[in-house]
């Protein structure tokens, strides 16, 4: 009871399927009825209050593109200076802890993580060299890279600016996820690439030694599961 009073406010998706089982296994291993039908009862709740909670949550569209709360980065397709920013709104310290000027004539690759830093110069090549690009004006998904090493799931939505006297640019209109999402990614050989901080703190791992971590380490199967994934 204690855990769940201490839990049950958090959105913890990770959580309440532990929690779920728990319940399960109470029920149909230990026969303890009252325990498990409370436990069951109160995932369920929390499960619905969740859903609704992520489908109110629709991250950019066109009636929240311009929200003052979204960070907007504006980056820069000319051959001079090609993927920098040469503007960004000052929220990005609410977001990514640093102040606006630290990213200001970076590339954006500043603000993601090491395994999406590798293709992301690419992606803006191939959308010069083709002129399409899936991405544009539609909302996604992504992950930047707090100050303090971890992963932060955003939503973004990007779209052309053209500027005739100045520069070609494009235009990353970001929302932070305002759910707690739980994100653990893992490079075929099993070695942790990025997390957010709640697993980080579950596993006992920092920013600083999780890049050298396998997750293998931490679950004995896992070898076996990769092996069927990359076959």
């Amino acid at each position: 009871r204690k855990v769940w009073e201490k839990k049950e406010r958090t959105m913890d998706n990770t959580f309440l399927k532990a929690y779920f089982f728990y319940g399960l296994f109470l029920r149909v291993v230990k026969n303890v009825r009252e325990e498990s039908d409370t436990i069951l009862k109160n995932t369920m709740n929390a499960y619905r209050l969740l859903g609704m909670h992520q489908k109110a949550d629709k991250g950019v569209d066109l009636a929240t593109l311009y929200n003052e709360t979204n960070l907007v980065v504006r980056i820069s397709l000319q051959t001079d200076n090609f993927g920098k920013i040469i503007a960004i709104t000052n929220n990005v310290f609410d977001h990514f802890g640093y102040e606006a000027s630290a990213f200001l004539n970076k590339n954006v690759n500043a603000l993601m993580p090491d395994f999406i830093k590798s293709r992301h110069d690419d992606i803006l090549k191939n959308y010069l060299r083709n002129g399409k690009e899936s991405g544009l004006n539609k909302n996604r998904k992504v992950f930047g890279l707090h100050r303090n090493g971890y992963l932060i799931p955003f939503y973004m939505y990007i779209t052309p600016f053209p500027h005739l006297e100045n520069d070609y640019s494009i235009l990353a209109i970001m929302k932070r996820v305002s759910f707690r999402e739980d994100i653990l990614m893992v490079s075929p050989t099993g070695m942790i690439e990025g997390l957010t901080k709640d697993i980080a703190d579950n596993l006992g791992l920092t920013a600083e030694t999780y890049p050298d971590s396998n997750l293998a380490t931490y679950c004995e199967k896992f070898t076996n599961i990769n092996m069927v994934f990359n076959y």
